[in-house]
């Protein structure tokens, strides 16, 4: 027999995974915007909007880093929901308590 220890709060500690995911891509989200006003604002100082060529190096750079980092945080933030999903199908397996549902039925 497999017994959960803390089971009033297994549901939140799955939940926390995902905000945690959440909060990752919510971070990548605001690099992007970081390199967006970048190029922007590297483009105000000419003529016709476009950035300098003395900034151009700059500004590949912040957007091979910006692709690099998105794609770990996807990758991480993918795996944590997953994990989160499979610890949570696991519980109500194992439980046969389903939080969600019976919050689902209150409401009805």
């Amino acid at each position: 027999m497999i017994e959960i220890r803390d089971r009033e709060s297994f549901p939140q500690k799955t939940k926390a995974i995902k905000d945690a995911a959440a909060e990752l891509r919510a971070a990548r989200d605001e690099l992007g915007t970081i390199v967006d006003t970048a190029r922007k604002e590297a483009g105000s100082f000419t003529v016709d909007g476009q950035p300098a060529p003395v900034y151009s190096p700059v500004l590949d750079g912040l957007k091979k880093w910006l692709d690099a980092t998105s794609a770990v945080v996807n990758s991480v933030a993918d795996s944590a929901d997953a994990c989160a999903d499979t610890a949570h199908d696991k519980f109500v397996g194992i439980t046969e308590t389903d939080d969600e549902g019976a919050d689902k039925i209150k409401k009805l």
